[in-house]
């Protein structure tokens, strides 16, 4: 089903090419040679986003994960690869982010043959429930890149410099390779929503939204605080002293990541399993005007770290949208999930300032650890939890 939709919308979309590239291309200051290389980049994303959904519905989250895993290690080698030979560009840089895509929809298509070539019934009473809730997010789908690393690059390089992006894009690739762990847990976590939904299970929703979303989020902070601090010695040693100015955007996007923990382990699994998919459009709207306003602010004045807490600011919008329309649309009860974050949020600062991994990691566990006591019964609860399901 997902295919004879994509089909159509991608031909559709070249087709509407002359009215869409002209201008994108005088904003980006592309040549316009370029057109091929911007509709293959095109093409390889929606595909690969495609294949994703598939494995994700062929119940392969593994699979999901490695793959995505891959997928920005092979971009991030490749960025790291164009600058050490001094070939890094808007163009070239486009083309690392397409052939990386393509290498992932071949091999997730080998997962998925069995399931391509499968008999299949159509029925129009599903197909309008499909339609209705797809609706909402062919919107998110677009609007949703205005939020991300997309959009941002193209604010890197036109405020800042093409080594810049290069630099920056060091940080993306990054972090996007530790958010496949909450990218997979999210995957896992929508059939165990829709079950509960289904079985009214009201109890387990709620300990899971009050006591352990919480502190996984809180403990993903803490992680993510340790992998900034321990980034900010590596990257230089791994890539290049050139790149030790990819750890300061590098510890607000890991800090980013772990504002938009409760929407990727909680909030967006519970709304697509109460068919609330408006909810995913909303966040996307507001993070993405959010973004590119920040952006335009931001990135003159502080560069790299700008745009970083461009994105920081943006999640945290998204996080809110969920939090607000989810409480009134799935009854979703209040929790402690904002103030986990804040521990996070002040090593962040603390960092952006003084450029102390050492004073913004201790600031981090010190905060951490003031939350942790004032929630203690929570925390409790949620360890015992995740203890006796480790067990399991």
């Amino acid at each position: 089903m997902r295919l004879f939709i994509l089909l159509p919308n991608i031909l559709l979309v070249i087709i509407a090419s002359n009215l869409w590239f002209p201008p994108l291309a005088q904003w980006l200051k592309l040549p316009v040679d370029s057109f091929w290389l911007v509709m293959l980049n095109f093409v390889a994303s929606a595909c690969w986003i495609h294949v994703q959904f598939g494995l994700q519905s062929a119940k392969l989250p593994r699979e999901q994960g490695l793959l995505i895993m891959i997928e920005r290690l092979l971009t991030l080698i490749g960025i790291v690869i164009l600058l050490s030979l001094d070939r890094l560009s808007p163009l070239s840089a486009l083309f690392c982010y397409s052939i990386s895509p393509i290498l992932m929809v071949l091999a997730g298509s080998f997962y998925l043959q069995k399931f391509i070539f499968a008999r299949f019934t159509f029925e129009l009473h599903h197909f309008k429930k499909i339609i209705l809730y797809s609706l909402p997010l062919l919107p998110f789908s677009l609007v949703g890149y205005f939020s991300g690393s997309y959009i941002d690059a193209i604010f890197v390089s036109n405020f800042l410099s093409t080594k810049d992006l290069g630099i920056y894009s060091v940080a993306t690739q990054i972090n996007g390779i530790a958010l496949q762990i909450p990218t997979l847990a999210n995957s896992l976590l929508l059939p165990l929503f829709v079950t509960l939904q289904k079985e009214l299970n009201n109890h387990k929703t709620q300990n899971y939204f009050q006591n352990i979303l919480p502190t996984l989020t809180l403990l993903w902070g803490i992680f993510c605080a340790g992998f900034s601090f321990v980034g900010y010695f590596t990257v230089p040693l791994v890539f290049g002293a050139e790149f030790n100015e990819a750890t300061h955007p590098l510890w607000i996007l890991l800090a980013a990541s772990a504002i938009s923990i409760p929407a990727m382990i909680g909030y967006s699994a519970l709304s697509h399993s109460a068919s609330t998919t408006y909810i995913s459009m909303f966040a996307a709207i507001f993070s993405g005007i959010v973004n590119i306003s920040a952006n335009f602010w931001l990135i003159p004045k502080y560069g790299m770290a700008g745009c970083a807490w461009a994105t920081l600011i943006a999640y945290s919008v998204s996080v809110m949208t969920f939090a607000i329309l989810l409480r009134r649309s799935a009854q979703m009860p209040l929790s402690w999930t904002f103030f986990a974050v804040f521990p996070t949020i002040c090593g962040s600062l603390v960092f952006t300032y003084y450029e102390n991994p050492w004073l913004s990691l201790g600031i981090c566990l010190s905060v951490s650890f003031l939350v942790a006591c004032l929630f203690g019964n929570s925390v409790k609860n949620a360890l015992s939890f995740l203890r006796s399901f480790t067990k399991a």
